[in-house]
């Protein structure tokens, strides 16, 4: 793709595309929904998920099959900080002036400034316009998550919504991971669940997440009941273990027996242990390991259950975890309708996808995946990269087609719409992932290889056509 060069170049584009985007697309094959015409399940007037016996899929309100091609992060353009970086940028409009828009808290939307330069006071809705028109014309069927609420408002097309505020304690075992046990967390889902409400009657809406990879879940192998026993907290859980094990054991002489440990008490294991000192027991850690999974459980069914109670038309979504370390991390996933993974590789991991479903017997999909470029202009190509835009989407239409292919996967949503700034995001991110870039204009190769894709999506879905075989070629990842 070339460079836009001048702004006359990028406002004469953008409005000549606006203009094509006055012609509704409404592509055959499809239903009000996005689902397949050429297989039809039950229709309920929400959706929902069936499997046909040889594999799962979304059903849309209308009773048509869905695989799910979403695109996150859908808005209007990334915010770069610029609060003590003035020295490295171009002197900036005024904060009150025509561009008092492209300004966002301490940072600056080059891509929003772009867009009243081609659209004046109307920038936002033409944007939305223009999206939409995008977002059909490339064979998107679905708005995924952090995606703009104005935007999903203005569309026609099912979206996925990211709940807030996870239920939590004012004391955390490890990191996020609240104490479970306590009213509080009980108190706080119920509060949680209740956003669902506003929502329940939505067609459109495909269902929710609860939230976005769990930072507990990061750590493989973790032990969330040494790491509870090691606190000198006294959290409610901690008593529910001890009453556990007085169950299990009978008395002190039982555990100490189980444990080759000296207890006095079972109380001596309320006020913060050190382990270093104690002998190496497998019936410990195999106790240690049971309530592991007693805790996740209710981590993931008390909100869920309030969830549905609220929302009982909708699908579960899961919690997009990052990966899954071990099966520990499943405990209590039947809770959700469909559970969610994000996957930063060349492919979706088909044998982990296989093992997940068998698990819980529900279907996955995939919340986040995304490939960057080098030969861009930006300085850092994302968390998987490829050389150019052809390579990419070579590489996107690999990951779709494999994932298509796969019977227990759903959906895959792609992240994100908007290139990052250039000097960085909130947090530092600067990838080249965005099928747009600042000056709004599509990466054209990478956006003909999506719509051949989903052109291509069902025929592999269904066994009509085999997916490519063409392995990306990756080049090592800039940034971090």
């Amino acid at each position: 793709m070339d460079k836009t060069k001048l702004p006359s170049v990028l406002v004469r584009a953008l409005r000549k595309e606006w203009q094509l985007a006055q012609e509704k697309i409404a592509p055959s094959g499809y239903g009000r929904y996005g689902g397949w015409k050429g297989l039809q399940f039950v229709s309920t007037g929400f959706f929902r998920t069936e499997h046909d016996g040889q594999r799962w899929w979304f059903v849309d309100p209308d009773g048509y099959a869905l695989f799910s091609a979403g695109m996150d992060s859908i808005h209007p353009a990334e915010t770069m900080w610029v609060d003590g970086m003035d020295h490295l940028l171009p002197e900036l409009p005024t904060r009150e002036g025509e561009y008092r828009d492209a300004w966002r808290d301490r940072g600056y939307s080059f891509g929003i400034a772009n867009l009243i330069l081609a659209f004046g006071d109307e920038w936002h809705k033409k944007w939305a316009d223009l999206t939409e028109y995008r977002m059909k014309l490339w064979g998107m069927n679905t708005i995924g998550n952090w995606s703009s609420p104005e935007f999903i408002r203005h569309s026609e097309l099912p979206y996925v919504y990211p709940m807030e505020g996870f239920p939590m304690t004012a004391q955390t075992i490890f990191r996020d991971f609240p104490d479970v046990f306590s009213p509080e967390f009980e108190n706080n889902a119920t509060v949680f669940s209740e956003q669902l409400h506003a929502m329940r009657e939505d067609r459109r809406l495909v269902g929710y997440f609860m939230r976005n990879e769990p930072h507990w879940a990061f750590v493989d192998g973790l032990d969330l009941t040494e790491q509870m026993l090691r606190s000198p907290i006294q959290f409610v859980s901690k008593t529910h273990f001890l009453e556990w094990l007085k169950e299990k054991y009978g008395d002190v002489t039982g555990i100490n027996l189980a444990w080759k440990s000296d207890l006095q008490h079972f109380e001596d294991l309320l006020h913060g242990l050190n382990f270093s000192d104690w002998s190496d027991s497998p019936v410990r850690k195999a106790d240690f390991n049971a309530f592991n999974r007693i805790m996740i459980r209710r981590y993931v069914e008390v909100p869920a259950k309030l969830c549905k109670l609220v929302d009982p038309n909708h699908l579960n979504l899961g919690m997009r975890y990052a990966w899954v370390g071990s099966d520990d991390v499943l405990e209590g996933c039947e809770a959700f309708d469909v559970f969610s993974i994000n996957c930063y590789q060349m492919e979706p991991n088909r044998e982990q996808i296989r093992h997940i479903s068998q698990c819980l017997n529900k279907p996955l999909m995939i919340g986040e995946f995304h490939f960057g470029a080098a030969n861009a202009g930006l300085p850092a190509y994302g968390i998987r990269a490829v050389a150019t835009q052809e390579d990419r989407g070579a590489a996107y239409q690999y990951f779709v087609e494999q994932a298509a292919s796969i019977p227990e996967l759903i959906g895959v949503h792609y992240f994100q719409l908007n290139d990052q700034p250039v000097l960085g995001r909130f947090d530092g991110e600067n990838y080249q992932i965005g099928v747009v870039d600042v000056c709004q204009q599509p990466y054209h190769s990478f956006v003909e290889a999506m719509k051949l894709t989903h052109g291509r999506m069902y025929d592999i879905r269904t066994g009509r056509l085999d997916a490519t075989g063409v392995y990306p070629n990756e080049i090592p990842k800039t940034g971090f």
